[in-house]
């Protein structure tokens, strides 16, 4: 008998990269090799930790997630994985890679009433323009602003954040002129092209001389959408000592924790909060309905979900949730269902985007 592979939904794809942490880079030095490796996995273990909660979590509570033991932190780790492992007589470096029980960190964040958001957004492709108008750069040299977005990943985030190539077709595609005038067809054109769904054009504006230090930048933000368009600035000063490189990271970090931070308010996950809805779904088989069941089991926020009653057309589904009817919507879009008003019944419709790939299902046997 020949059995299909059942591909995990790609929303399931999306959440298992939020909950893991890449290039936890570790040096420890003790009295052996083994010693060394020993301290630097376990700093690798807190490291991530931390990684991963600032991802998550607002940052008006990250105060109220106290010290975790490194044992505790053991217990929240599904496995990790080791890359680019170096060591001598005495020291030990690597780059890891862990990936975090999803189910271990929601019950730790909930036993300490801490609220999260872990829903991830579709991508946002950064265009990082580099002076005033007049004089900005996109795709010219020299951008030292884009060169930092270019080294920092983050794709793993609950906004990913892309920042094209550069090659001849992003020129052809949209220039730094109509970057900053936010011109919809250059916008659109090159978010297609990497499967972007919303386009931020951060303009850095440089004072002072960020090579010899002192320098302060200001960045412009304004993220476009398909039905707005949102601005908002960020102000970043130069530390005594701090090269530009370090300087410039900074300031990425600084933008994108502002479009994280937004996403974060929007989707925060709050356990006191518990609502209920009925939603019909319309079905030609059992198989429609199941296929609906397996997709609402995999939404973190739905709670509970059954089914009320069942005919040849339809299933009424009590679903039970956290957070506000549209929070719900915005995540069961991730993965792929429909919930809209039913303005027959009064209630809700549910359904699996047309679009959508279904489960693949068993053949059979041979």
């Amino acid at each position: 008998m020949t059995v299909a592979a059942l591909a995990p939904p790609p929303a399931a794809l999306a959440q298992s990269e939020v909950f893991t942490v890449h290039d936890v880079a570790v040096d420890a030095t003790a009295e052996d090799a083994a010693a060394a490796r020993d301290a630097a996995i376990a700093d690798g273990h807190k490291a991530a930790l931390n990684i991963l909660l600032d991802r998550l979590v607002p940052a008006d509570e990250r105060a109220y997630v106290p010290p975790v033991a490194p044992s505790q932190i053991v217990e929240l780790v599904q496995d990790f994985s080791v890359e680019s492992e170096r060591s001598s007589d005495v020291r030990y470096l690597a780059d890891l890679t862990f990936r975090f029980s999803p189910e271990s960190i929601r019950r730790f964040l909930r036993d300490y009433n801490v609220s999260f958001a872990e829903a991830q957004s579709e991508p946002v492709l950064v265009l990082p323009v580099f002076g005033a108008e007049g004089q900005a750069r996109l795709w010219e040299e020299p951008n030292p602003w884009r060169h930092a977005w270019s080294a920092r990943n983050l794709t793993s985030e609950l906004v990913p954040m892309i920042v094209p190539l550069g090659d001849l077709d992003d020129v052809a595609l949209v220039s730094a002129r109509q970057a900053l005038g936010g011109d919809p067809a250059g916008l659109e054109s090159v978010a297609r092209r990497y499967g972007a769904e919303d386009v931020l054009v951060g303009q850095m504006l440089l004072s002072g001389d960020a090579a010899a230090g002192g320098a302060r930048a200001v960045v412009n933000g304004t993220r476009y959408s398909a039905y707005a368009s949102k601005g908002f600035r960020v102000e970043v000063e130069q530390q005594q000592g701090e090269s530009q490189e370090a300087f410039l990271d900074r300031a990425v970090k600084a933008v994108a924790a502002r479009v994280q931070g937004d996403w974060k308010q929007a989707n925060l996950l709050s356990y006191d909060q518990e609502n209920s809805l009925m939603a019909t779904v319309p079905v030609r088989s059992v198989s429609d309905w199941i296929e609906v069941k397996r997709r609402l089991d995999d939404v973190p926020l739905v709670l509970q979900s059954e089914a009320a009653q069942i005919t040849r057309s339809s299933v009424e589904v009590l679903i039970v949730f956290m957070g506000g009817e549209d929070q719900l919507a915005r995540t069961l879009a991730k993965n792929d269902l429909v919930l809209i008003p039913d303005q027959i019944a009064g209630w809700w419709q549910l359904s699996v985007d047309s679009a959508a790939p279904r489960q693949g299902s068993q053949p059979a046997a041979e």
